[in-house]
This record gives C-alpha cells, structure tokens and sequence, in this order.
C-alpha cells in the first residue's frame, strides 16, 4: 500500500528548503505525493509563485486562499482563520498519512492546528531566529 504524504508550501523561501524532499517523495515507488499551497504562492502580490511549483514538475493537490490585505494582529488571525477552514476541508478531501511543514509563519501554524484534531501525523520542522 502507498502512503500519502502531503506537503504544505505557503512561502517561496521554504519551498526551495522542500523541494529536494517532493522530488524523493514523487519518485518513490512506496509513497504518493500530495502538495498543498498556500499563503504568498497564491497571492499576486508575491508573484503567484504557485506556477512555479507547477513549472517544476509537481500537480497541486490543494489551493487553500488565506490571505488577507491586512498586517494587523487582527488580520493575521483572520487569515488564520480562513486558513485553518480551507486546511480542513483540503486534509479532510486528500486523507495523507502524513503531513510535512516546514516553517515558523501563521500559514503553517495554521494548516498545523487544522490538522492536528483529526490526530495527521506531523512533521513539523521549525527554524526560527532573533533578530535585532
């Protein structure tokens, strides 16, 4: 039986960290990859970086839209929230065995919660850093 492994991309920056693991996945005989994409890959703002995914050889399982025009805290929580509603509704359709994050940003905090209820197994990576 293959396993369904989902990756949540919702930034160009940890794309390119995820990359090289979407390609071991999708070249596996064992495991099925589903790719899940979020955050500034959709937004055209940040160049709709989603076609990129496309150009690089991998099928978008799930578009989930969670951006709102706005940088408040309230803002970022709302986006939070649509998120974690689109999450839901794409982990509840896709049924991986597995769901890959990497990242320390409200989209991954959020898909991370959507998914935890109905008890995904996770691996979550986080880097974050201090700055000033």
């Amino acid at each position: 039986m293959r396993r369904k492994i989902a990756v949540f991309t919702g930034t160009r920056a940890e794309y390119g960290l995820l990359y090289w693991l979407m390609k071991e996945i999708q070249g596996s005989i064992s495991l099925d990859l589903q790719v899940i994409v979020s955050g500034m890959h959709l937004s055209p703002e940040f160049g709709e970086t989603w076609h990129q995914i496309e150009q690089d050889g991998f099928n978008i399982d799930a578009k989930v839209e969670m951006l709102l025009s706005s940088n408040s805290p309230v803002g970022v929580v709302k986006s939070m929230g649509l998120g974690m509603i689109g999450f839901a509704d794409a982990l509840d359709r896709l049924r991986p065995d597995m769901l890959v994050v990497l990242g320390d940003r409200f989209e991954a905090l959020a898909i991370v919660q959507a998914g935890s209820a109905p008890q995904y197994i996770i691996a979550l990576q986080v880097a974050t850093k201090v700055s000033g």
